[in-house]
């Protein structure tokens, strides 16, 4: 693990903590002594499995849901239900 001292960190905050977003982890030392580490911030699942290719975001970000298209049916769906209910038995 890469080291950084208090004067480095003071100064040159910026770069410091680009290097930990790029996903390396640091330890501050104040002359010589470790005192402190930074490491990346933890992503949520959400997060993880969307950069992942597993999830997609909302296409629709404005908080209204699409209207759904009504279909009839020929069959009630208390019907339906039944008939896959006894499917599985």
């Amino acid at each position: 693990m890469s080291e950084v001292r208090v004067g480095e960190l003071n100064q040159q905050t910026g770069r410091v903590l680009r290097r930990v977003q790029a996903g390396e982890s640091l330890v501050v030392t104040d002359h010589g002594r470790p005192v402190a580490m930074l490491v990346p911030a933890p992503t949520s699942r959400f997060r993880q499995l969307e950069m992942l290719g597993h999830i997609k975001p909302p296409r629709n970000t404005s908080g209204r849901l699409t209207p759904v298209k009504r279909v009839k049916l020929s069959r009630s769906t208390d019907e339906i239900l039944a008939e896959i209910r006894a499917d599985k038995i």
